[in-house]
């Protein structure tokens, strides 16, 4: 009686597992939900134009008056990157515990959430980076009409983070800094005077790990309980969308980002071209000495800071 074998794999196969997990791939990067989404740019460097103030709608007394639509730009070049794994061949081969099939699909999976760990980089950059206005992406902004805005925060700012223990915030404290954030964006105006965020409905909330569980809570849960007793959750009650992201690569534990989910994005997310697999395999001179196959990915991508008006830095005393 003939044996049972697994069907052996080539190295066109193999290919095809990769492109076929960045095809289907269930990963969402949260850095997809505050970015505009360039990725299939022509040149690997590219100029971004800056709307300006949206003009309002005013009392028509004379001619019409009119603005121009975009005012200044950002430029941003995209960067190679790769990604090789190597192993003997017969481990390619056969896939006798579908092991391989998990390990590929992890491996594509890292190219997705490379988006945020680029975009976390960036982030952390912002008290330097200077954005299209001259000053730095968070920091104090001079708007013309409307004086300066800041979107670098603290308890002056808004209260509320002003909290008992920096690094284990509570349900109900998360919850009042939410609302204080809500409350900070609905400050800002642009350079006539008009506010930004009269139609903000939906806000991300970026934490570190530690703090995940009370503001995940705090969006959710139905009572809240503080030092003077319990409460309903005033989040539940609002018509506000608030979206909680644990990133595990914010190392300071006094930081939070939220991004307005409307208007102008936060970021820029640029991919000149796809995610181009490649393999060194059957015939290769690398087979033939090695008795290996290597197969790698490659990108040219970038990440840049864009709206800072959509943005907020927050830290926590």
């Amino acid at each position: 009686m003939p044996l049972n074998t697994t069907k052996k794999l080539s190295s066109v196969g193999i290919i095809g597992l990769i492109l076929g997990f960045l095809n289907v791939t269930a990963r969402t990067p949260w850095a997809f939900l505050i970015s505009h989404q360039n990725l299939n740019a022509m040149d690997d460097n590219v100029e971004y134009a800056v709307a300006s103030a949206t003009p309002a709608m005013r009392r028509w007394i004379g001619g019409r008056d009119a603005k121009m639509l975009f005012s200044q730009t950002i430029s941003l070049k995209s960067e190679a990157f790769e990604a090789t794994v190597v192993d003997f061949i017969k481990n390619w081969v056969y896939d006798k515990t579908g092991m391989l099939s998990s390990r590929l699909q992890n491996f594509v999976g890292r190219s997705i959430t490379h988006w945020d760990k680029l975009s976390t980089e960036v982030l952390l950059l912002g008290e330097s980076a200077l954005t299209y206005d001259g000053s730095a992406y968070f920091s104090t902004h001079n708007t013309g009409q409307s004086g300066n805005i800041t979107n670098l925060v603290t308890a002056t700012e808004i209260p509320s983070l002003n909290v008992a223990v920096t690094t284990s915030v509570t349900t109900a404290e998360a919850a009042d800094i939410c609302f204080g954030l809500l409350a900070h964006f609905q400050t800002f105006r642009d350079d006539v005077g008009e506010p930004i965020h009269e139609d903000l409905m939906e806000m991300l909330v970026m934490v570190p790990a530690v703090h995940y569980k009370g503001f995940s809570q705090a969006v959710s849960a139905k009572i809240v309980t503080d030092g003077v007793g319990s409460r309903d959750n005033p989040l539940l009650n609002s018509d506000f969308k608030i979206r909680v992201v644990a990133n595990v690569r914010l190392t300071t534990a006094t930081q939070i980002y939220a991004f307005a989910l409307n208007g102008d994005p936060a970021l820029i997310l640029q991919q000149q071209g796809e995610v181009m697999p490649s393999s060194k395999a059957e015939g290769s001179d690398f087979e033939h000495d090695t008795n290996q196959w290597e197969f790698g990915m490659k990108a040219d991508r970038t990440v840049g800071l864009f709206c800072w008006q959509a943005a907020i830095k927050a830290t926590l005393s």
